[in-house]
Order: C-alpha cells, then sequence, then structure tokens
C-alpha cells in the first residue's frame, strides 16, 4: 500500500533523528540511549563505588552494586543465603533446583557457563596461563587473583574496620564475617557453620565420605580439589610460596601464613576460656569444644563421638585395619603418622635394647619396653574375663567387644 504524504514526513523526520552507533550497526532512537552502547565499546565506567574500587557503566548497575555494602533484600526461601537483586536470587535458586548438574561429580551450577568452567576441574583444561610463571589456570578470574597475590601485590579491596586489604571483593567478603562473626552456611549433619558455602561443601564430604578428587599418580583421593592440588606438590616436590625473612618455601599459601607468624609470633585468635591463642579461626573453633566437651564427629559403626574430624578419620582405621603409614627400616605399619614418628626414634634413640635392634631417646622407654616386650608384663586386666594387656588403650578397646553399653573400666596393677 502506497504511503502517505504524512507518513513520508514522518519517516523522514525519524531518519533524520536517528543515532548510529559507529562500532557496530545498532541505531538508537535518542541520543542518549547511544552513550550506553558506546560505553561497551569504549570500557568507560563513569558511575564509581565510593565503598569498593568498582565501577560501572550505568547507574542502576551501581545502584544495584551499593546494595552489597549495605542490604541483601531478596532472601532464599530454601537456605540463608541472601542476594542484593532479584536476579541474584534467581540464580541462586537454580543451584537448588540443579538445573545444570555434572555428570562427573555431585556439584550443580546456576549457568551452563559455570558448568563449563566446573568440568575443566575434571578434565584438567587450563586455557589462562600466567605470563610471569608457569602457573596456568581455568578461569580468568583466577589467574587475575594469582597475579594481584603472587606479582603485582596489588590489593585493591580494603577494609573499614581493620588494616587488612585483599585481591578480591570476595576474599574482603569472606573477612568481613570474622568481625560480624557470621557463619551463615550450617551442617545439617552437626553443628558445624561456615562462612563460606565452599567450605560447607567440603565439610559435608566428612559425612557423606565422598572423596571425587582422584590422584593420577597413587591410590590417594580428596574431597575437596584444593586438597588434592597440594598432594599433587608431594609428587612434584614443587613450593611456590617463599618466605620473604629466610629461605623456607611452602606447598600452600597456609603453609606459608602459619610459617610467618614464627618470625612475627603473632596468634591473633585467643581463647576467652583460657590463655591459648591461634593462628586460625577455625583452629580456635576446634578449641573451644575441649572447653564446652561437644562432639560433633560421630561414628558409623560404633558408639564413639570425636572432637575433632582428623580424630574420627584415625578412629575408622580401627574398624577398617588400614595401616597407611609404613615404615622403611622394617615391616611396621601404624594408623598414625605421630606413632610411625614415635616407631622411628626405635631405629635411632641412644638408648639401645640388648635383646633386638630397637633403641629409644630416654632410658625409660628403654625400661618399659624391657618390660612389656622381653618380660611379658601386662599390667591393664579385663573385669570381665582373664584376658590383660600392656597399655590402657588396648583394654579400652578390649571392654568395647563385651558390650557397647558396659561401663569401661580400666583398671592398673601392680
Amino acid at each position: 500500500m502506497p504511503t502517505t504524504k504524512h507518513q513520508q514526513d514522518y519517516l523522514q523526520h525519524q531518519s533524520h533523528n536517528t543515532f548510529s552507533d559507529t562500532v557496530c550497526a545498532t541505531s538508537h532512537g535518542q541520543r542518549g540511549n547511544l552513550k550506553h552502547p558506546l560505553r561497551i565499546h569504549s570500557g568507560e565506567k563513569p558511575y564509581k563505588c565510593t565503598e569498593c574500587p568498582s565501577a560501572f557503566s550505568w547507574s542502576t548497575s551501581l545502584r544495584c552494586h551499593l546494595r552489597t555494602h549495605s542490604e541483601n533484600p531478596y532472601k532464599c526461601p530454601l537456605c540463608s543465603s541472601s542476594f542484593s537483586s532479584s536476579s541474584g536470587l534467581l540464580c541462586h535458586l537454580r543451584i537448588h533446583s540443579g538445573a545444570y548438574k555434572c555428570t562427573l561429580c555431585p556439584s550443580s551450577f546456576i549457568s551452563s557457563s559455570k558448568l563449563k568452567c566446573h568440568l575443566r576441574i575434571h578434565s584438567g583444561e587450563k586455557s589462562y596461563k600466567c605470563t610471569e610463571c608457569p602457573a596456568a589456570f581455568s578461569q580468568s578470574q583466577y589467574l587475575k587473583h594469582h597475579v594481584r597475590k603472587i606479582h603485582s601485590g596489588e590489593k585493591p579491596y580494603k577494609c573499614t574496620l581493620c588494616p587488612s586489604s585483599f585481591c578480591s571483593s570476595a576474599a574482603l567478603k569472606c573477612h568481613q564475617r570474622t568481625h560480624s562473626g557470621e557463619k551463615p552456611y550450617k551442617c545439617t549433619e552437626c553443628p558445624s557453620t561456615f562462612s563460606q558455602a565452599g567450605n560447607l561443601r567440603c565439610h559435608l564430604r566428612i559425612h557423606s565420605g565422598e572423596k571425587p578428587f582422584k590422584c593420577t599418580l597413587c591410590p590417594s583421593c580428596f574431597s575437596s580439589h584444593s586438597s588434592l592440588k597440594y598432594h599433587l606438590r608431594t609428587h612434584s616436590g614443587e613450593k611456590p610460596y617463599k618466605c620473604t625473612f629466610c629461605s623456607s618455601s611452602f606447598i600452600s599459601s597456609s603453609c606459608l601464613k602459619d610459617h610467618l607468624t614464627t618470625h612475627s609470633g603473632e596468634k591473633p585468635y585467643k581463647c576467652t576460656e583460657c590463655p591459648s591463642a591461634f593462628l586460625r579461626s577455625g583452629s580456635l573453633q576446634s578449641h573451644l569444644r575441649l572447653h564446652s566437651g561437644e562432639k560433633p564427629y560421630k561414628c558409623t559403626l560404633c558408639p564413639s563421638s570425636f572432637t575433632y574430624s582428623s580424630t574420627l578419620k584415625c578412629h575408622l582405621r580401627t574398624h577398617s585395619g588400614e595401616k597407611p603409614y609404613k615404615c622403611t627400616l622394617c615391616p611396621s605399619s601404624f594408623t598414625q603418622l605421630s606413632t610411625l614418628k614415635r616407631h622411628l626414634r626405635t631405629h635411632s634413640g641412644p638408648y639401645k635394647c640388648t635383646l633386638c635392634p630397637s633403641s629409644f631417646d630416654h632410658s625409660s622407654g628403654l625400661e618399659y619396653h624391657h618390660r612389656i616386650k622381653h618380660g611379658g608384663e601386662r599390667s591393664y586386666k579385663c573385669t570381665l574375663c582373664p584376658s590383660s594387656y600392656h597399655c590402657s588403650s588396648y583394654l579400652i578397646h578390649h571392654l568395647r567387644s563385651h558390650s557397647s553399653d558396659s561401663e569401661l573400666l580400666v583398671v592398673k596393677t601392680h
């Protein structure tokens, strides 16, 4: 149908008032609308946050970002998470729905792009390479964080409550919880709570026994990718974290951080019940259980419960019979590393037994060895049967064979 004179005039007016993007083919009806896409091409970010170094191309993005410093009005109905925008909440809800599931482990993600990044953990693909060292990463943000942490030392995100500063906004947000005491991520199996969702996911594997990260060089497997990463350095001998005060180097930043306190003597986390002080908040939290008597780690095979997850792990070996710590000088093997270290002294100590190859650090150890090993002394006797043992721990374990409900009476005879 032919256009009228009025329509032709209107179209001519529109063509004269259309503003074209000179970088791409996009056109816009108003000059103000043209400014927004041009900022995408130029990288201009005129709207700056007053609380942190972040900057944005649009005022609406800045307003949304400011909520991360003050408020998170959008609450998840399924967990304690909250968000500054409705879109953030909608993305988070996909974690609960499991929309994007990994086929190689139980993880699920809020978007296909995050699932794609996660799959690189299983494939080992690391396409983002550092130009300063051989390090490579599966995600660009990890490379950016690495460069700031290891090479440039840049820490643009500053805490407003203490002098600390950080390489990333996520690290700052996590640090701020040490001031507020907030631990929004709660374990459904025990009373443990965490300041980070990742720490909770890793903790839950203690209860499930899941260890999805397998070493390709030995039979070891781990509950977290970071544990596997550190373990692989025991094969390669790599120690990338170097002390600036001495020649020591370490396989992880946490080991270096712990070492640095030997130079400064700093232990910032102090117990309110006793004079003990600790390098980490997690160590203080574990220590406080000694005062409260809390034993959240329960054995699924017997009534025993423990203060620490590491103690439960050692205990489970009494059921499985596993003895992973092997002596290189004799056929002996042990359930705990500390027991192996103590055993190794029997090969090197100055006090040597005349009846067998054992040797000891102290004369008292040699005397005890003579009584038990060669003299057959069994001071700890069972009150329910004729059995007797040379140490109380063996007797306690034996008493459980009579009844899990019976009172554990440890009787030492002289």
